[in-house]
């Protein structure tokens, strides 16, 4: 990414490559619950993923304003990445609330 900003875009852009690491780790979360919200669906248990993905959104509206305020744009990036950890987190918990996954049982 950083390469594409340097050697493509003009020297305006280049300030956009502190939002890089962030915008990846939000969507390595994200990509991380891909791993757990499928148990959901297959078991039928949405109303519980919609009251997650409600909760997240309304910690990440709430989040940003108070981030972007305080520090700026990257106040926006800081607070999707951990709001992504949040809803990964949560979603891999439910998902195995809903559907047990005996990953480290040895049995």
């Amino acid at each position: 990414s950083k390469f594409i900003l340097n050697y493509f875009f003009s020297d305006k852009y280049l300030r956009a490559s502190q939002f890089i690491f962030w915008a990846v780790l939000s969507q390595t979360f994200q990509g991380m619950y891909l791993f757990f919200v499928n148990y959901i669906f297959y078991v039928k248990k949405t109303k519980g993923l919609a009251t997650i993905t409600f909760i997240c959104a309304l910690l990440q509206v709430v989040l940003s304003y108070f981030l972007i305020i305080n520090i700026g744009a990257i106040g926006a990036a800081y607070s999707t990445a951990f709001v992504s950890f949040i809803n990964f987190i949560m979603v891999a918990w439910y998902s195995n609330r809903v559907f047990p996954m005996n990953w480290f049982n040895n049995n």
